[in-house]
């Protein structure tokens, strides 16, 4: 377990400190890696999905965005196609691959590019049909070369 906690935590709170953990009994269902490919990205789960929920491109909802770098602290998202430009842009998916298992799912993206901010919004749901909801940001700092193995 981590945790970090700074500007965003509670008044009282120090900086850096895991405010609370509570033991369930329960496994924990989570996305526990991901690969970069050249056409896209690959998420391993601890679990198996529902294939049908999985192979659905409707329950992704990705954007990205990129960050002026100034010397003032922070910046607001600028368009990764059009840098001038504020905001974020959706990232359309072109096919959406899930291994047999169910463990993995490949998001192909025809035009992934090296960005600031990736965000990968999930609405999924497991092979016993209980939702799995997540967020997960990422930063692309590099396209791999075309030639990765693909399992699907």
């Amino acid at each position: 377990a981590t945790g970090l906690s700074g500007w965003q935590g509670p008044p009282a709170a120090d900086d850096g400190c895991l405010h609370r953990l509570r033991y369930t009994g329960r496994s924990a269902r989570i996305i526990d890696g991901f690969k970069l490919h050249h056409n896209g990205i690959e998420l391993f789960f601890n679990f198996a999905l529902d294939q049908d929920a999985a192979q659905n491109r409707d329950n992704y909802n990705l954007a990205w965005w990129n960050y002026r770098w100034t010397h003032n602290y922070g910046s607001a998202h600028y368009s990764v196609a059009n840098p001038d430009e504020k905001g974020d842009e959706p990232v359309p998916i072109s096919d959406v691959r899930v291994s047999d298992n169910g463990r993995r799912v490949m998001l192909v993206i025809k035009k992934l590019k090296p960005v600031d901010q990736l965000r990968i919004d999930l609405d999924l749901r497991d092979e016993r049909d209980k939702p799995f909801t997540e967020r997960v940001y990422m930063t692309i700092h590099s396209i791999p070369c075309e030639g990765v193995r693909d399992d699907y």
